[in-house]
């Protein structure tokens, strides 16, 4: 089984119990990507394995560069 819906809507990735509302467990390096449909395909990503965890930002449309991330509190820096 490579995923599992609880009954309480909680999806599990390799693990047939997630603690969250969203939880993916592995054994090698997770990497996750969200990335927007636009020729730019500007992209947040979240990765982790056994050593380290990151969270980035790049943006396509200038050769794959990378872009500061912006984190708003309340819709505002």
């Amino acid at each position: 089984e490579a995923m599992r819906v609880t009954s309480a809507g909680k999806l599990g990735l390799g693990t047939t119990n997630p603690a969250n509302q969203f939880e993916v467990v592995s054994g090698v390096a997770t990497k996750a990507n969200f990335t927007h449909a636009s020729s730019n395909k500007t992209s947040l990503y979240l990765e982790s394995d056994d050593t380290s965890a990151r969270i980035g930002s790049t943006y396509f449309g200038s050769g794959g560069s990378f872009k500061p991330l912006t984190f708003l509190t309340a819709g505002t820096e």
